[in-house]
């Protein structure tokens, strides 16, 4: 589990239990695109499912998508709500 302050004082701000840090932890970002992206690629190969059309991809967007049910973030912390 990562122990750096910085995470657990996230996780404490947003209610994650400290037993599930460990858990819901998915690691620091600079913005939901920035989250979205890293997510999308380690999944899909947009590229190739879409072709050029790949590159019209909004990764903004489903990051905040993602925030709405999914994800919990505070300071660049990213938590998994389903622990």
């Amino acid at each position: 589990m990562n122990r750096k302050p910085e995470v657990i004082a996230a996780a404490i701000e947003l209610g994650v239990p400290e037993d599930k840090i460990g858990e819901a932890y998915l690691g620091f970002y600079h913005s939901p695109g920035v989250y979205a992206e890293e997510l999308i690629d380690s999944c899909y190969d947009l590229g190739q499912m879409m072709g050029d059309l790949s590159a019209y991809f909004d990764y903004e967007k489903c990051g905040r998508d993602l925030l709405i049910d999914d994800v919990m973030e505070h300071k660049g912390h990213y938590f998994n709500l389903y622990w």
